[in-house]
Order: C-alpha cells, then structure tokens, then sequence
C-alpha cells in the first residue's frame, strides 16, 4: 500500500512538470531535484513518448516546442541528446520566435556544444546569440543571459589558454555588471 502511494506522489510530480509551467526560480530548484536519476529518467521518457505521439500539423508544434524546452536541460546528463533536442527547438523557432527567445536558443545550443567540448562550435554559437541578444536587448533579462554568455565565452578561453581572449571577456563582465546594465530599461543608469 505504501508503495503505492508513493508512486501516486511521484506520478503527480511528473504531471505537473511535463503538464504545467513552472515559474523560472522553481524550475531551477526542480532541476537540482532531477539529480534523482529515477525520477530524470522517468519524465524524460513521459516526455519522448508525448513527442512521438505528436504529428506535422501546426496545433502540435506548439506542443512540440514545449516539450524539446524540457527536454533539453534534462538530456544535460545524456551525450549529444541536449544539443540534438535544441538544434531540432531551433528549427520550429527559428521564423517565429522573439529576439529573446531565439538568443536564449542559441544560449543553449552553446552550452550543449561546450559540454561536448567542441569549443570552436560553442563559440560561433554563442556570438549568435550575442548578436541577437546586444541588438535587441534592453531588459534585465537580456543582461542576465549576456552576462551569462560572456561567462561561458571567458571558461572556454580560459580552458583553450587563450588568456588574452579570456581577459577580453572578463572585462566585458565587469563593465556590464558596472554599468548597473541591470536597471530596467525605463530606469535611467548613472
């Protein structure tokens, strides 16, 4: 009976995570929870199984892009199944999706590259992203992911001993978080 209960909790856990939104702070703390490999393994195939029940028609690509923007961070643990999961999310986007949305998708193209350390890869990717995201950014939000950019742009050089390009990127991080370039944009930055 016990067991049973448990499974039930479980099973609610993953309906509300494949089925509902999370808030971005929860979903940060919902990931350090998928350290449970279990529980990773479990909603990653309810997931895979919902997208190979999907067809070609346009009410299922809203559905498909939802589930490769959960899918990606939890194939972070599987090689190249993240960086297939967001090049295939690029694709259904790629026409559609706001500055915003397709710089944070080439973010995380980036960041798959990276974990594979196919470095040259990562960092024509994320000076994609860059380019979207300097061009159109305004927002705290934007800032945020730049900086996080020019983070991964500095480990990468740093990890080529490329010291003088990881010095570059470590003086364009402090003159971003200087700059106070987290003011919202209606807010005027001394």
């Amino acid at each position: 009976m016990e067991k049973r209960l448990v499974r039930d909790e479980f099973e609610k856990v993953i309906h509300q995570v494949t089925y509902f939104k999370l808030p971005h702070n929860m979903k940060r703390k919902f990931l350090k929870l998928m350290e449970n490999s279990t529980l990773k393994i479990m909603i990653i195939s309810k997931l895979e199984h919902e997208l190979s029940l999907l067809k070609d028609g346009p009410e299922d690509q809203l559905q498909r892009e939802r589930i490769l923007r959960q899918l990606g961070p939890l194939y972070s643990d599987f090689e190249n199944k993240a960086l297939g999961c967001y090049l295939q999310l690029l694709e259904l986007i790629k026409e559609k999706a706001t500055p915003y949305e397709l710089g944070t998708c080439y973010k995380k193209i980036g960041e798959a590259y990276e974990i594979e350390n196919q470095y040259q890869e990562a960092l024509a990717t994320f000076q994609k992203s860059l380019e979207i995201l300097e061009n159109n950014g305004g927002t705290e939000k934007f800032h945020e992911e730049i900086l996080d950019i020019y983070a991964s742009i500095f480990t990468i050089y740093g990890d080529l001993e490329d010291n003088a390009k990881a010095a570059e990127y470590q003086q364009k991080i402090m003159e971003l978080h200087d700059k106070g370039e987290y003011a919202n944009e209606d807010e005027e930055v001394e």
